[in-house]
């Protein structure tokens, strides 16, 4: 590194891991062999997965920001804000950071009018798609007003968040597309795909459907469940995994995860599903070696920012079902990588997969042409360099 060589803070409002956390720490990775970068977040998983992978780290009070109106949760969040704020004034103070990397909009709501206080620049990344209420339509003119720069993980999420913005605010907004380990999400082939079904205990060729992500309602696991229940009339052994867990359940979050979970349980029940038909594997760190067990990945996400495990999922040269509400779309081409489903059609999307799982030959094809398109265009070094134009083009500008 040189004495011009970028010095980057990256801040995320979370320590706990999911699709935003795992797409933040492949940046870092990346970014880490060419900038000088530090991580702040609060103690928890994200910053011992940092540090395991050598990344400089800072930990921090937890905010617990919430987009509803909320009295106490608006005053605890008010004095957690004010001890996030010192420790990053302390790590920005005396320009000791050129620029910082918002990794979400709660993360750019409380580092912005720090950093701006520093005359250090953000970026803010957009992942999600706020509630299209009073409430979201300010948060995001305000978040976008501290932004320097803005990046989104899709078209769909970037016009999300630019309805109603003026037009100068919407200008700050650029899609990045989000990575892909490609060389941990290895195309597989017969021998490894065996290899996979026999370490998760299945010996033999059942078919084998699969759902990845955090358990919350707006990922469908419910109509996944259905889903299952109409592919077993036709193919009776048929399994389902169910990979994540509930990933947020305090009170700032909008949706009440942990009872949805148990609503799964009761809704196998009702389907009367045998007892090992669905597989719930909780939170894995050997995604790739699940997907290399399955034929057939399975996304009705009501509205999906992006897609991180179907573009893993395509990667590995797995089929995938996926929603057509939201990000998916944009790198799905329906009937030649993958297939795009309404998600609130469960007998579509249990007839889709019947048909499909009774022509192996076509499963395989579609995977292939998914595996290629995925990398030409989902590398970690490809969205490394797009982001690092990102952050040195907010650190050119004017202050």
């Amino acid at each position: 590194m040189t004495a011009s060589t970028l010095r980057i803070l990256h801040v995320s409002h979370t320590s706990l891991v999911s699709g935003a956390e795992h797409s933040l720490l492949d940046l870092v990775s990346e970014l880490d062999a060419v900038a000088d970068v530090r991580l702040a977040a609060p103690r928890g998983d994200l910053l011992d997965r940092a540090q395991r992978r050598g990344i400089p780290t800072s930990p921090m009070r937890h905010v617990e920001l919430t987009f509803s109106a909320d009295a106490r949760t608006s005053v605890r969040a008010a004095r957690d804000t004010a001890a996030v704020a010192r420790t990053l004034s302390g790590l920005l103070r005396r320009g000791q950071r050129d620029v910082v990397h918002a990794n979400s909009v709660r993360a750019a709501l409380f580092s912005a009018p720090v950093a701006r206080a520093h005359r250090a620049p953000v970026v803010m990344h957009v992942r999600d798609v706020l509630p299209d209420t009073a409430r979201g339509r300010v948060v995001r003119r305000s978040a976008a007003a501290l932004a320097t720069r803005i990046a989104a993980i899709s078209r769909y999420v970037a016009d999300s968040y630019c309805d109603g913005l003026p037009p100068a605010l919407a200008a700050r907004v650029r899609v990045v597309d989000n990575p892909v380990d490609l060389g941990r999400f290895a195309v597989r082939d017969a021998t490894s795909r065996r290899a996979a079904r026999r370490e998760l205990g299945i010996v033999d060729e059942r078919p084998v459907l699969a759902i990845v992500g955090q358990i919350t309602a707006w990922k469908g696991h419910d109509v996944a469940l259905r889903t299952l229940a109409g592919v077993r009339r036709s193919h009776p052994d048929a399994v389902l995994l169910v990979v994540g867990e509930v990933k947020f359940r305090s009170s700032a979050t909008t949706l009440d995860n942990a009872a949805f979970r148990r609503s799964l349980d009761q809704l196998a029940a009702d389907l009367e599903l045998a007892h090992g038909a669905v597989r719930h594997l909780g939170e894995r760190d050997d995604i790739p070696r699940i997907l290399t067990a399955t034929d057939l990945l399975l996304a009705p996400s009501s509205v999906e920012p992006f897609g991180r495990s179907i573009a893993e999922a395509m990667a590995v040269g797995v089929a995938v079902l996926a929603t057509r509400e939201g990000g998916p779309a944009e790198f799905v081409d329906d009937d030649r990588t993958g297939w795009l489903l309404d998600p609130r059609d469960a007998r579509s999307w249990s007839a889709r997969a019947s048909q499909l799982l009774d022509q192996p030959a076509r499963l395989s094809e579609i995977g292939l042409a998914a595996s290629d398109s995925v990398r030409t265009r989902f590398s970690c070094e490809r969205h490394a360099t797009a982001m690092m134009e990102l952050l040195e083009a907010a650190r050119r500008q004017p202050r």
